[in-house]
Order: C-alpha cells, then sequence, then structure tokens
C-alpha cells in the first residue's frame, strides 16, 4: 500500500463541511493579491508530507500521519452527530466516550497547523536556539568538533521539521482535564444568508490568549466545524447557542482572516469581501 504524500492540516472531514452546493470550496490567500480560487477539498489547506519524520537517510515516516488520519475518523462520527442535533435545535447526547474524542480532535487540531506552530516558535527561532547549542557544545567538549560539522543547515532543517511533527500528538492530561470541566459550547447560525469561513489558522481566542484560552473561565475558543456551525469549550456540558446577529458573525470570520494566510467557504462574495478589507 503506497504511503500518503499529501497531508491536510485542515482534515477534509471539515472542509467538507464549508463547500456551496456544487461541492467547491472558494479560498483565497488573505493578501488578495492573488484573486479568489475554487477546488475541491482535496486541493487546499495541504502540503507534502507535512506529519512525515524524516530520518537521516531521507526515508520518511508516515506513523503520525496515520494516528492523525483514525484521529480524524473517530471525531468525524462524533461531529456528525454534533450537526445533525445542532440543526434540528437541540444540544446532542454525547456519551463520555463520544466527548473524550472531541476534546482529542479540538486539541490536535488546534495545535497541528503550520502557521500556529510558526507563531509560537519560528523557524528562525528554533534555529538560533540550535545555533546556541551547538556553540555551547563548541566551547565544552572541542574534541566533538567533527560531531558538530554534521548539524549542516539541511540536517538542521530535518530536526527542526521533525520537532514541530513529533509534537503535533503530545497529550497533557491537565490540558485534557480543563476541556472535560468546561464542556462543549454549540454555536448555530440562525439565518441562511450567513456562513462562517474556515481559515488555515482555525481555532480562534476571544477575551484571552491562545497560551491561557482554556484555563481562564471569562475566555471564548471556536473552531468553526461547517458553514452554519462552530464548536468551542463551554461553561459545563453539553450546550447549544444560535447566533443572528451580523456583528457577531461577521467578527468570527474577521479574527480568522487576520490570524490565517489562507481562507476558505462555500461563498465566494464572503470570501471576496473579507480579503479585500483586510
Amino acid at each position: 500500500m503506497s504511503t500518503p504524500k499529501r497531508h491536510h492540516y485542515i482534515p477534509r472531514m471539515l472542509l467538507k463541511n464549508f463547500v456551496d452546493r456544487d461541492h467547491n470550496l472558494h479560498w483565497s490567500f488573505t493578501d488578495d493579491r492573488r484573486g479568489l480560487k475554487k477546488a475541491r477539498v482535496e486541493g487546499v489547506f495541504v502540503e507534502r508530507h507535512l506529519y512525515s519524520v524524516i530520518g537521516r537517510d531521507g526515508d520518511r515516516d508516515p506513523a503520525i500521519e496515520a494516528e492523525l488520519s483514525r484521529i480524524e475518523g473517530d471525531a468525524a462520527k462524533v461531529l456528525d452527530t454534533i450537526l445533525t442535533a445542532a440543526r434540528a435545535g437541540r444540544p446532542p447526547d454525547l456519551s463520555t466516550q463520544e466527548k473524550s474524542v472531541w476534546y482529542r480532535f479540538f486539541l490536535v487540531q488546534w495545535r497541528r497547523t503550520p502557521e500556529l506552530q510558526q507563531s509560537v516558535a519560528s523557524d528562525a527561532v528554533l534555529g538560533a536556539l540550535f545555533d546556541s547549542a551547538i556553540e555551547l557544545v563548541l566551547t565544552k567538549f572541542p574534541e566533538r568538533a567533527d560531531e558538530v560539522k554534521e548539524f549542516t543547515p539541511a540536517e538542521r532543517a530535518r530536526m527542526i521539521h521533525n520537532i514541530r511533527t513529533e509534537i503535533v500528538l503530545e497529550t497533557k492530561p491537565n490540558v485534557e482535564k480543563l476541556l472535560e470541566e468546561r464542556g462543549i459550547m454549540i454555536m448555530r447560525i440562525e439565518r441562511d444568508d450567513k456562513a462562517f469561513v474556515i481559515g488555515s489558522r482555525p481555532v480562534v481566542v476571544f477575551n484571552g490568549s491562545e497560551s491561557n484560552g482554556l484555563h481562564d473561565p471569562n475566555s471564548e475558543m471556536w473552531l468553526p466545524v461547517a458553514s452554519d456551525i462552530a464548536i468551542g469549550p463551554g461553561t459545563g456540558g453539553v450546550k447549544l447557542g444560535f447566533l443572528a446577529a451580523d456583528s457577531a458573525i461577521r467578527t468570527m470570520n474577521r479574527e480568522i482572516t487576520c490570524q490565517s494566510s489562507v481562507i476558505a467557504g462555500c461563498s465566494p462574495d464572503l470570501i471576496r469581501s473579507l480579503t479585500s478589507t483586510r
């Protein structure tokens, strides 16, 4: 069986919920210089070997991408339950296991995107750390100079890539416990003429920061999961709310646009309006 080379950092199980009636996504770079485009879900928010761990011999280990696919598959079933209930006007009746699956997916999706990782520690910052470590080794252990020569720019880039890849699946029990305590809040747009977009950095935070968002009970974190529905940590239990105000919907979309390099959605007019006013 062939190893997948194209890795989506926004899963197709989410992207399919943002397509138009012809199953197309309308998308654009948020600097708007390259114009509005149209694509199937397979062609957007994807990079080659993004989650492959690269060995020193150049071999690529697909284990992390395989695990991400498993997490997405489990979450897709839970999301279908959530969407069906929310569109029927009621909160979903989720089991403890289903909620656990969702919390895991939410955490992974939050941290797996390249733009979020770059915002936490850029390649330049990580490269500087490597350089400092190499200088320290040379100072303390000059006899290891031949080993240090192996850390070429290509080797450093490989190691930085692997670090970013391997932290995607790291779990912190205290963070998962915080999600359990806060529960799940589902927000549905009531108006048929309004919609959410999804971005290359899709989780937005209000009244807090991404470093303390879960710890601050007054903060809000939202992940749009469909054109009409966004999900985030709540205030306990599983609850459903409704959005009708233009300003609230626009604020969500503007925040996603401001922090993302690419946005996509079901409406070309919406994508055009957001990117042209950034």
